[in-house]
């Protein structure tokens, strides 16, 4: 978090504190404005070709694209993104949550220019900010659709199966859509997942290691080849740097 901690310090003052507010509005106006036909969906998706002739309103607009929600799916997205979204920014500040959602919309429209006829959305975008959330609150539970209590991450392990999902096997306009969503969260937390790779290869090595040697003897008798762990009440010596147990020591001397 190094980077992050400099960008803050010197660009810190540069916040953005109704944000969230602003975008959770704009996609209740729209998702009305769509639901009564005032305006069309297909005017506010990013898409580079558009941009290009001049519609440039569309790299802004598709921030505030509702998708194509149901009414309660609708309902349940502006909830669960506030929730998130509002602890997050709490946790974080004004200037890093910001900078989460905005570098997750510049890289996406960055990558659009790449297939200029194709559309764009802010899915991912919203995606990864629950990814964010699942990976800083883990343990807090949702009512998932009012009613289903679930632990945040394992809704961060879906929205990472859908990502997963969108770029092994989707068509490259969605992978690329996923793949400038994920900017901000390897930025954010990469060292972080890099770290506990590295700490569960070492456990795993250890643990290994552990049970070969558990299997080891520690000592063994020169003469009978018994040891410790074939006989653990028995005794050992060494003489001369040689091991013998108890048992062959006293047949020793008595013979």
């Amino acid at each position: 978090m190094q980077l992050l901690d400099r960008l803050e310090q010197k660009w810190g003052k540069f916040t953005f504190p109704y944000l969230l507010i602003t975008l959770l509005a704009g996609h209740v106006l729209f998702y009305f404005a769509i639901s009564t036909n005032k305006i069309s969906l297909d005017l506010l998706n990013l898409n580079a070709s558009k941009v290009l002739d001049g519609e440039v309103w569309r790299i802004f607009s598709f921030m505030l694209d509702p998708l194509r929600f149901n009414n309660l799916a609708f309902v349940f997205f502006i909830y669960i993104t506030y929730l998130t979204g509002s602890k997050l920014e709490w946790e974080w500040g004004e200037f890093r949550f910001a900078f989460y959602l905005g570098l997750g919309w510049f890289s996406t429209v960055l990558l659009s220019f790449i297939i200029p006829g194709a559309d764009f959305s802010n899915f991912f975008i919203f995606l990864s900010m629950s990814m964010a959330f699942a990976r800083v609150f883990p343990d807090y539970i949702f009512m998932v659709f009012f009613v289903l209590p679930v632990r945040a991450k394992y809704m961060g392990m879906i929205a990472g199966g859908m990502f997963v999902l969108a770029l092994v096997s989707g068509p490259l306009p969605l992978k690329l859509e996923a793949a400038g969503a994920l900017v901000p969260f390897v930025l954010f937390f990469g060292k972080d997942f890099a770290g506990s790779v590295k700490q569960r290869k070492r456990a795993t090595e250890f643990r290994k290691k552990a049970r070969v040697l558990d299997g080891i003897p520690f000592h063994s008798c020169a003469t009978c080849k018994r040891t410790d762990k074939t006989d653990p009440e028995l005794g050992f010596r060494y003489e001369n740097n040689v091991c013998i147990c108890e048992d062959c020591l006293e047949k020793r001397k008595n013979g």
